[in-house]
């Protein structure tokens, strides 16, 4: 009886190891799925992500890059990185209508830039932005808000 008892619990701890094994593959599985899902929505991301040159105006020296992209949450972030130039106050940002140089009234606001770098979530998806004659102008400053430093056109 002893060694039917004892062969009973050797069995049934096969059985609960087994399990466990498994649980343990199954979760391993849905991390390693999960990992590969999160790394090809970042490179999808990436790739529709939109970078705009942003060109020296008025002989600012001023210049660089906007990228504008998607979030998960449906907004639109606009990252302006430019150098050149002696900028030493916040600089005024908008997308405006129009074209470069010459651009109209504001569309949408963003963040000033300061010490080369501007980071904005607009809460409007990315898809209003297309099919709009558009324009990411940089202000020297409040001050001289009149005097553009840089602009780049988005592309249609």
């Amino acid at each position: 009886m002893k060694h039917l008892f004892l062969a009973l619990v050797v069995l049934l701890s096969g059985v609960v190891l087994a399990a466990c094994t498994h649980q343990d593959t199954t979760t391993d599985v849905q991390e390693t799925t999960q990992t590969i899902v999160n790394e090809a929505e970042s490179e999808l991301d990436q790739i529709n992500d939109e970078d705009i040159e942003l060109e020296s105006v008025n002989n600012s020296g001023q210049m660089g890059e906007a990228t504008i992209r998607g979030t998960e949450a449906g907004q639109t972030e606009v990252v302006l990185t430019l150098q050149g130039g002696t900028f030493t106050q916040p600089q005024p940002a908008h997308i405006h209508e129009g074209d470069c140089p010459g651009v109209g009234k504001i569309a949408y606001t963003l963040n000033p830039v300061q010490n080369g770098f501007s980071n904005t979530i607009l809460d409007i998806d990315p898809d209003e932005l297309e099919d709009k004659q558009l324009a990411i102008n940089i202000h020297e400053s409040t001050a001289n808000i009149d005097n553009y430093t840089a602009c780049g056109e988005l592309d249609d």
